[in-house]
């Protein structure tokens, strides 16, 4: 099953704005990352906690959809 929390998705670094890819589990976690040109430290943020929320309601669905495939045609 597809798992959204390994999707990769592009962080403009705060410094010098070169684009770093981080996972969405990286910024559910609030992970500290370096920037791959400037080396500044980057700490992720999840405010409000809305990507975790995001990630779970994707999940959801994408298991919503699969089991009604599953189901299907029977």
């Amino acid at each position: 099953m597809y798992d959204i929390n390994k999707q990769w998705i592009e962080v403009p670094c705060p410094r010098c704005n070169y684009i770093d890819l981080v996972q969405l589990i990286d910024i559910k976690c609030e992970k500290t990352i370096f920037c791959h040109n400037c080396k500044a430290e980057i700490t992720l943020i999840d405010s409000g906690a809305s990507v975790h929320k995001a990630i779970e309601t994707v999940n959801d669905s994408i298991k919503q959809i699969s089991n009604l495939l599953k189901n299907f045609g029977k």
